[in-house]
């Protein structure tokens, strides 16, 4: 019987210990897990910092790259200068104050071709030019159709009242084959026109009749030059002349009233005219040094 009370307390006592031991480890590996988990969590924090830096610093260049953007966009930007396109040729059209002979040594057309291929300009050149013809003649070289040029004839025997109109007025000369030829369409138009007369006097009809020749041309239609001449015998009012020719063509416009020192049909009042187109030609951009 003592031997049974004896082993009975034997194995209740190794059930404690090893209820103790196990008790020990349990908690042993409860402190363990705990620790674990708070280097864990204290990993998760450090990485979390870390990705929250370097989405701040994301942040802050893609805000620097939209700053620098509209930087940029503020900033004006540069526009290219076109260069300027030189004109394939110069085609000279109105008036001619010489005979064929002087005409080679003193014109103004000449002057100009001399100075502009002394410069080194490469230019085709177009003489279309009439030597006592009206501005009707001018516009019939042209090409403006004939039912326009019958319009300002019937205008001009109307305004003459019954008398005989100057024949500039109403006539329109025999042009040759050659002359009514047309290659220079799209070269920069040189009008001088006016001085024999075909405009009835009337500044307004001049401009009007100016327009119908620059209509005629292609590509630089718009870019001509104008000179200013009309007869000598004091028939047409000059203060109203030169106010319609300024208002109507502007910059395009040279005055020989303005330019000229000495009367304009002369040698040296058509040299002084050259200078005055070469010039022109310049400011306006058609030719550049």
């Amino acid at each position: 019987m003592k031997r049974k009370k004896k082993s009975s307390w034997a194995w209740n006592f190794l059930l404690l210990i090893i209820c103790a031991a196990l008790t020990v480890a349990l908690a042993g590996f409860i402190a363990w897990d705990s620790k674990t988990e708070a280097a864990k969590n204290e990993k998760l924090v450090q990485e979390a910092k870390k990705g929250s830096k370097k989405e701040n610093i994301k942040g802050e260049n893609k805000s620097e790259k939209e700053d620098n953007g509209k930087e940029e966009d503020e900033k004006p930007k540069e526009e290219k200068k076109e260069e300027p396109q030189i004109p394939a040729g110069i085609s000279f059209w109105g008036d001619e104050f010489f005979t064929a002979e002087n005409e080679l040594q003193y014109s103004s057309r000449v002057k100009l071709e001399e100075k502009l291929k002394a410069e080194g300009y490469t230019l085709e050149y177009a003489n279309k030019t009439l030597a006592g013809a009206g501005t009707l003649s001018v516009m019939k070289m042209a090409g403006v159709p004939q039912t326009d040029l019958d319009k300002y004839i019937e205008k001009h025997k109307a305004s003459a009242g019954g008398t005989t109109p100057p024949v500039t007025e109403t006539g329109i000369r025999d042009l040759t084959a050659e002359e009514m030829e047309r290659s220079d369409k799209d070269y920069i138009p040189i009008i001088t026109m006016g001085y024999y007369g075909g405009w009835n006097k009337d500044p307004k009809e001049l401009v009007e009749q100016q327009q119908k020749v620059l209509d005629t041309f292609g590509a630089n239609k718009d870019k001509f030059i104008i000179v200013g001449v009309r007869p000598m015998d004091g028939s047409v009012n000059i203060p109203e002349y030169e106010k319609v020719m300024k208002e109507t063509w502007g910059e395009h416009y040279i005055s020989t009233i303005d330019i000229c020192t000495v009367t304009t049909t002369t040698a040296d009042g058509q040299t002084q005219v050259a200078d005055a187109l070469y010039n022109k030609l310049l400011e306006l951009g058609y030719i550049v040094k």
